[in-house]
C-alpha cells in the first residue's frame, strides 16, 4: 500500500515538473514595468522619481528567459547629461533596455516612446525655522515655564526645491523634562523626508528659569449659544492668572476665551465658566464666579 502511494506521488510530480517546462518553453508575450535609471546627472539636479519611473515594456521571449528577466536587474538606461531643471522631453528606444545578454528577448513596445516626460528637480539650500515638539502637556508647561534659550533659531537644509519649499519649519524630537542635564538638552531634528538633508542631527537648548508673573485682566467676554434663547448676567468676567513674566505681559482680553460651562450648572439659574488659556499660564481665580443664566420667554 505504501508502494503504490509513493508512486502515485512521484507520478504526480513529475506530471507537474513536465507541464512546468512545457511552459517555461512555450513563447509568451508580456507587458512588464521596467524601471527607469539615470546616468551623468549634474550634481546639482535630482530625478522627481515620483512621476513615470518605470515604463511598459510590451516583450516576447519563452517562459525560462521571462522568469529570469524578472528575476534580473532590468533597466533602461538614460544618458541625462543633457537634461535641465523642469520637464525634459525624450525619445525613449530599445537601444536604452539593459538586461542580461543571454536572454533571447524581442522588444514589442515600448511606452510612449516618442515623447516621454521626465522631470528633473533642482537641489536647493535653505534655512527654516526650528519647532520643538514637546512628549506631553506637563513637559510643555515645564519648558513654558522655564524658557528655552539657543543660539539657533533656523537650521539649514538642502534637498529637492519641490519638497524644501512646502517645508514651514523643522521639528524636533518630542522634548521631555527627564532629559535635562545641567539646565541643558539635547534634541534630534526629524527629517521630513528621505530626500531632505539636514546640516546638523542636534539641536543644544540651555534651560533658563522665568520670573513668574500674576496679573488681573478685566472684561473678559463669555461666550455662549444664542440659540439656546438665554441671558446671563453678567456676561464679561475678570480672571487672575500667574505664568513667566516675558507671556503674561503680553496678555489682553482676546488672548484668553471665557466659555459658558454647561456640563456644570449649578442650578437651573447659575452656571460656571470655562477657560482656555495659553500654554503656561494658570487660572488662579475669576470673577464672578457664578453666571446667572436667565431663560427669555
Amino acid at each position: 500500500m505504501e508502494n503504490n502511494l509513493l508512486l502515485k506521488f512521484v507520478v504526480i510530480l513529475l506530471a507537474i515538473l513536465l507541464w512546468y517546462q512545457l511552459v517555461l518553453m512555450k513563447e509568451q508575450t508580456v507587458v512588464l514595468d521596467i524601471p527607469l535609471e539615470l546616468e551623468n546627472l549634474a550634481t546639482d539636479l535630482i530625478y522627481d522619481e515620483s512621476n513615470n519611473s518605470e515604463i511598459e515594456m510590451k516583450i516576447k521571449a519563452n517562459g525560462m528567459d521571462l522568469l529570469f528577466l524578472k528575476l534580473s536587474d532590468a533597466y533602461l538606461q538614460i544618458d541625462a547629461s543633457n537634461l535641465k531643471y523642469g520637464k525634459n522631453f525624450i525619445k525613449l528606444s530599445e537601444s536604452m533596455f539593459q538586461y542580461p545578454e543571454r536572454l533571447a528577448l524581442e522588444i514589442l513596445n515600448v511606452e510612449n516612446s516618442q515623447r516621454h516626460i521626465i522631470s528633473i528637480d533642482r537641489i536647493v539650500k535653505a534655512f527654516k525655522p526650528i519647532k520643538v515638539e514637546f512628549d506631553s502637556a506637563e513637559d510643555r508647561a515645564f519648558f513654558v515655564n522655564n524658557k528655552l534659550l539657543s543660539e539657533d533659531k533656523r537650521v539649514e537644509i538642502s534637498g529637492p526645491q519641490s519638497l524644501v519649499d512646502t517645508l514651514q519649519f523643522i521639528t524636533t524630537e518630542p522634548a521631555t523634562s527627564k532629559a535635562v542635564t545641567d539646565g541643558k538638552i539635547a534634541l534630534r531634528f526629524v527629517n521630513p523626508n528621505e530626500n531632505i538633508t539636514i546640516e546638523k542631527d542636534l539641536i543644544y537648548l540651555e534651560i533658563s528659569r522665568s520670573e513668574t508673573a500674576i496679573r488681573t485682566i478685566t472684561l473678559i467676554p463669555i461666550n455662549y449659544s444664542e440659540s439656546d434663547n438665554i441671558t446671563i448676567i453678567p456676561q464679561k468676567v475678570s480672571v487672575m492668572i500667574s505664568g513667566p513674566k516675558e507671556i503674561i505681559n503680553d496678555l489682553n482680553q482676546r488672548s484668553i476665551t471665557a466659555n459658558l460651562d454647561y456640563n456644570r450648572l449649578l442650578n437651573s439659574k447659575h452656571a460656571k465658566v470655562d477657560f482656555e488659556l495659553p500654554p503656561g499660564v494658570n487660572l488662579l481665580e475669576y470673577t464672578p464666579n457664578r453666571i446667572q443664566v436667565i431663560e427669555n420667554d
